[in-house]
């Protein structure tokens, strides 16, 4: 993080400088406006006194050494002006990009902060919750039921963790390199097996999927079609109401898989809504939210689904809450 504060000092330091440079600049072309009024002046009452006039009579205004000091005058003040607003402009470009630059570092040290404040919190909440249920097992005798039950619960928060380290290994590939591993995959069975830890982790809200879907197997990119629907449908879930819906319909659609998820939840407001898959992207103070999360779900759905070559959109949902589309290539096995 140091070298952001580093990095921050030296654009206020640019930024100090580029406004100096305009006002000094400025002050020279005022200076030199000023000179070139008083040697116009000058000459024109050196011409006047030469020709026994006055400086305003009309005969000395129509002659042809007047219009000549006029004509030079004229030039030396557009020269000033034009080459002063062309400086001006340049540096007040460049004055632009270095606040936008300076908002950006500040944006995205923000976001990197809200990063390590939640991951933390993710981090050690599903370590916490595995050594509780395994130290009550060891230090109580129990019931084999009950430890049954502390140990799924142990169990689903070591998967937990599990996901949490994956996306965060996922999220460091996509800067890199990342290809899809297509093969012969049974849809039905991704979306039922989502759909029941989706009931055990979130046991409050209503889950409700429909298949349009004619075939039973496709060949697709398993691993990446379930880290897509994992934080799509973990992202509905956060934002619904304690006891909300969230709805999802999957069918084939020209060799594409069209994946709909509905949730009536709080929604997105409109100018967030191309934010949202920036990397570390959440909106407010990491240290005063409720809901969980560590900014890369979404990040990382876009990422999966661009380089699979598919699509997503966004819009709100009515009466409330949020739709995402979801459109992928995939290939029918052949038969």
């Amino acid at each position: 993080m140091r070298w952001l504060k580093d990095k921050s000092s030296n654009t206020w330091i640019y930024i100090a400088v580029m406004v100096y440079l305009i006002l000094a600049f400025g002050w020279w072309a005022y200076l030199l406006i000023e000179s070139s009024n008083r040697e116009f002046s000058q000459q024109v009452m050196q011409l006047a006194s030469e020709l026994s006039l006055g400086p305003n009579e009309t005969s000395l205004l129509e002659g042809q050494e007047y219009q000549d000091f006029y004509s030079a005058y004229k030039r030396k003040i557009t020269m000033v002006i034009t080459e002063g607003f062309v400086f001006v402009l340049t540096l007040s470009f460049g004055l632009y990009l270095l606040v936008r630059s300076y908002r950006s570092e500040i944006a995205y040290r923000t976001q990197q902060k809200n990063f390590l404040l939640s991951i933390t919190h993710e981090l050690k909440s599903p370590l916490a919750s595995t050594r509780l249920a395994l130290e009550t097992i060891q230090k109580r005798k129990l019931e084999e039921e009950q430890q049954a039950e502390l140990l799924k619960s142990a169990l689903h928060e070591n998967q937990r963790l599990s996901t949490l380290v994956n996306d965060i290994l996922l999220s460091t590939r996509m800067e890199e390199a990342y290809e899809p591993v297509l093969e012969r995959t049974n849809i039905e069975n991704i979306f039922e097996r989502l759909v029941t830890a989706m009931k055990y982790k979130y046991p409050n809200i209503r889950w409700n999927i429909q298949s349009e879907f004619n075939e039973k197997h496709v060949i697709v990119d398993q691993s990446g079609l379930t880290s897509i629907m994992v934080n799509l449908m973990e992202n509905a879930a956060k934002y619904s109401n304690k006891k909300g819906d969230v709805r999802i319909i999957y069918k084939e659609y020209n060799n594409n898989l069209v994946i709909k998820i509905a949730d009536f939840g709080i929604g997105i407001p409109d100018e967030e809504k191309k934010m949202i898959f920036e990397k570390f992207y959440r909106v407010g103070n990491e240290e005063v939210r409720k809901s969980k999360g560590t900014g890369l779900g979404l990040y990382l759905v876009k990422k999966l689904i661009d380089n699979y070559g598919g699509k997503i959109a966004v819009h709100d949902n009515r009466p409330k809450g949020t739709i995402f589309d979801i459109t992928l290539p995939i290939n029918l096995p052949e038969t």
